[in-house]
C-alpha cells in the first residue's frame, strides 16, 4: 500500500486540499488518527499475506466534513477499467460463504 505521506500529489489530492466535495474526496486530516491504529494496519498486512493487491489504495480513509464515513480511497489517478484492488476468491465474504461457515 502506498504511504499517504509519500504518494505523489494527484488531482484527487489537490481537490481534497482545495475543499472539494467532502463526501467525494478523502479527508486526510480526519484519516490520520485511524492510520495510526494497529487494527487497520493489520487488515492491510493480512490482505497482502493472502495475496491481495492493495498498492493503489489508502486504507483507512475517511470522508465527509468531519470524517464521518470510514472506507477506502484510491492513492493515485486511475484509468477506466483499471483494477484498483483485488482479493483472492478464497477470501470472499458473500451469502454462499456465510451459510457454508
Amino acid at each position: 500500500m502506498i504511504d499517504p505521506n509519500q504518494a505523489p500529489k494527484s488531482p484527487l489530492k489537490q481537490k481534497e486540499d482545495q475543499g472539494g466535495d467532502p463526501w467525494r474526496y478523502r479527508n486526510s486530516k480526519a484519516s490520520m488518527p485511524f492510520e495510526d491504529q494497529e487494527k487497520y494496519r493489520k487488515v492491510v498486512e493480512m490482505a497482502k499475506q493472502a495475496g491481495a493487491k492493495v498498492d493503489k489504495i489508502l486504507y483507512p480513509s475517511t470522508f465527509g466534513p468531519n470524517g464521518e464515513l470510514l472506507g477506502i480511497a484510491v492513492a493515485c489517478d486511475i484509468q477506466a477499467g483499471e483494477t484498483i484492488m483485488s482479493v483472492p476468491c478464497s477470501y470472499r465474504v458473500d451469502q454462499t460463504t456465510i451459510f457454508a461457515s
